[in-house]
């Protein structure tokens, strides 16, 4: 039984200095990997600010085409009623009589 809790600790020490060794690797890592991050933000800041203007315009671009697509496409079955209304209204102008205006 000695033996088993014996391992158990030698075990427990081996995994505390292990965590003792790599905890201020691993914290480096971090540190730097943040640095880095912090750079390629700043070099790369320009580039994105103009692609924001950029993908703003789009957006707004792709909106107002959009908007004009569908209104274009909700009057699409008023095609037939304004050939309809175009049609009576010429066809009662050609037939209609010129009616001479007042006092002449």
């Amino acid at each position: 039984m000695m033996a088993m809790t014996g391992v158990l600790v030698l075990g427990g020490l081996l995994l505390a200095i292990l965590a003792f060794v790599a905890a201020p690797i691993l914290l480096a890592l971090v540190l730097v990997a943040a640095v880095v991050r912090l750079v390629f933000f700043v070099l790369l800041l320009p580039l994105r600010l103009l692609g924001w203007g950029l993908g703003f315009a789009f957006k707004g671009i792709f909106l107002l085409v959009g908007v004009a697509l569908l209104i274009l496409v909700g009057l699409v079955p008023l095609v037939p009623v304004l050939l309809v209304g175009g049609l009576i209204y010429f066809l009662v102008k050609a037939s209609g009589k010129s009616v001479a205006p007042a006092g002449h």
